[in-house]
């Protein structure tokens, strides 16, 4: 904020509305390109899913016809077989070689080899143990799948077992052929344009690649783990595989479409190129250079509207100038009827009312002043009257009561032994002086303590607070620090009278065990802090109540420190005891005596 408030406000216009542009465009940006990378993704996924069902479809097509020669295969050795085993090895010599360059094999229900395209050919784990040929003795019809490791070493070939039928559908035996889905005369992957930008590959559940339309770094997939996870599914689509260790740049998005002819194969096809998948083009980059040139335009547009606007509110602010430097009877010029216009009405409504406030201001210092000089008068005399009281109550009314008590004692030791009711009436007439001599000194030593006018405030508080506190059975704990002997007499007598106050609320309200008085200096402040661990109340309640008793002792000790130029503050609340505290400044006026309160 610091470096706003050092620019113009047209600058600041202008550059809160680029950025408000700014954001708004990078939003629209942000949305739109993802909006187009969320539609070309949506098209690379339909494209590549598209592609891998068309190839998967075309594999199918081959796989069907290659199933259905060797069926009628099947059926042309069925009828030889009845013929005699001439004309079967014939068959058997001749017509295969045209349609398979693979190995095939003639088998009996039991497993033993009839026929073999290789005489002398070993197979090591016996042609009864590829089990496609159960499957097709059982179901009676040709069957398709891979061959199984023990009857070949060359996974990639797909092996076709026929069943032999007689012309009671009994199995004369079992017609089955390796073939090498790779060979270029069987067409698997005959896709001219899909071959330029695709890789093709048919793959077993287990990731064996059986077929591709190029070299391959290993007889695996690389996307084993992919083609597993949707081969079990059975399902059509796409998926990216990173290969393990590399970074995102490495990954291979490709589609998958599982073949209808081989439970657990699947065509997989991935873009030989990472361009041959883009739809969009060139979009995001068209959205950012729209995004640019909407920015540029806004920011001028920001510029000159900010000028425009800016031109009356330069006009009210130099009249605002001139009426902060005192010019308050020259009117604000009317600037329009929009928001600059009730500005500049308000503006003028405003000098109208500093100019009366002003008039009313002097008025109000003046009966300031005069009240407090009444109040500075008023406590003067009040303690000029309450240090007469006392001096008059101690060295007068005092004087002739201790006299009238010594006759009174003079009297009693005359009266003889036979007047002896007239003696204890006399006796009683002294005791009653003397309580009434202390009275008059306790009420004299209120009004006015000799204490205070001899040696200073610290004293005085302590003898006032240890007396009145311990006769209410409170334990009182004084602590003064740092504090003169002698402080200013002003200072002396409003600490002393606010103190006094305090301590009396203490015994007559807070019902408390114990009270703490401190008074400290720090610096040029004087503070008195005063708590109890009594009832509590609720300050805020009291001072609000006219008629609670407490609330004029409080507003009594807030203007004695106010007019002492100090800071008063009370804190209470039910249950957790009072804190009162003063803090009053040593100003010269109450260092040299001067004031009211001496």
């Amino acid at each position: 904020m610091g470096l706003l408030n050092r620019i113009s406000l047209q600058h600041r216009i202008t550059l809160l509305i680029g950025l408000t542009v700014t954001v708004t465009v990078g939003v629209f940006v942000y949305l739109g390109a993802s909006a187009v990378d969320d539609t070309e993704e949506t098209a690379q996924r339909e494209q590549l899913t598209s592609t891998a069902q068309a190839v998967a479809g075309h594999v199918d097509d081959v796989l069907t016809r290659t199933r259905g020669r060797e069926e009628h295969l099947a059926q042309m050795v069925a009828n030889a077989w009845s013929q005699g085993e001439p004309q079967l090895t014939n068959l058997l010599n001749s017509y295969p070689r045209l349609l398979f360059e693979s190995d095939l094999y003639l088998l009996q229900p039991q497993g033993q080899l009839v026929w073999s395209m290789r005489p002398g050919v070993t197979i090591p784990g016996g042609l009864s143990a590829e089990p496609l040929v159960t499957q097709s003795l059982e179901s009676l019809r040709s069957t398709i799948g891979s061959c199984a490791a023990s009857t070949t070493q060359d996974r990639s070939r797909a092996c076709f077992a026929s069943p032999v039928l007689l012309a009671d559908d009994e199995p004369a035996g079992i017609l089955l052929a390796q073939i090498d889905l790779g060979r270029p005369d069987l067409d698997l992957f005959s896709l001219e344009q899909l071959n330029e930008s695709f890789r093709l590959e048919l793959v077993a559940a287990d990731g064996l690649i059986l077929a591709a339309n190029g070299p391959a770094a290993s007889d695996t997939s690389a996307h084993t783990e992919a083609v597993a996870t949707l081969s079990s599914e059975g399902n059509t689509g796409e998926a990216v595989h990173r290969p393990t260790g590399e970074d995102e740049e490495s990954s291979h998005r490709f589609g998958y479409t599982p073949i209808s002819t081989v439970s657990g194969w699947g065509v997989v096809v991935e873009p030989r190129n990472p361009t041959t998948l883009t739809v969009a083009g060139d979009a995001s980059q068209r959205l950012l250079l729209f995004g640019l040139a909407a920015l540029a335009a806004a920011l001028a547009v920001a510029w000159l509207g900010a000028a425009q606007l800016l031109k009356p509110l330069r006009a009210l602010g130099t009249k605002a100038t001139q009426t902060a430097a005192g010019d308050l009877s020259t009117p604000m010029a009317t600037v329009g009827r929009d928001e600059v216009g009730e500005l500049a009405m308000a503006l003028d409504s405003l000098r109208v009312s500093l100019r009366t406030a002003l008039a009313d201001g002097q008025e109000v210092r003046r009966q300031g002043a005069a009240r407090g000089r009444l109040l500075d008068g008023l406590f003067a005399r009040q303690e000029e009257e309450r240090k007469r009281i006392a001096h008059e109550l101690h060295e007068d009314t005092m004087q002739s009561l201790f006299g009238l008590a010594l006759i009174l004692d003079s009297l009693g030791d005359q009266v003889v032994a036979a007047e002896q009711i007239t003696r204890n009436q006399v006796t009683r007439v002294s005791v009653l002086a003397s309580a009434l001599i202390d009275d008059l000194r306790r009420l004299a030593t209120d009004l006015r303590p000799p204490i205070l006018d001899m040696f200073g405030l610290v004293p005085a508080l302590r003898s006032y607070a240890e007396s009145r506190l311990s006769e209410k059975g409170v334990q009182p704990r004084f602590n003064a620090y740092d504090v003169e002997p002698r402080l200013p007499p002003l200072l002396e007598i409003g600490l002393y009278r606010v103190a006094q106050e305090a301590i009396d609320n203490v015994t007559a309200h807070a019902r408390a065990k114990t009270a703490s008085i401190t008074i400290k200096r720090e610096g040029q402040l004087v503070i008195l802090a005063i708590e109890d661990d009594g009832d509590g109340f609720d300050a805020a309640e009291v001072l609000a109540d006219p008629d609670a008793a407490r609330r004029l002792g409080i507003l009594s000790m807030r203007e004695r420190i106010a007019l002492l130029g100090g800071t008063f503050r009370i804190e209470s609340a039910p249950g957790q005891g009072t804190q009162v505290r003063a803090e009053v400044p040593l100003s010269s006026s109450q260092e040299d005596g001067s004031g009211p309160l001496r």
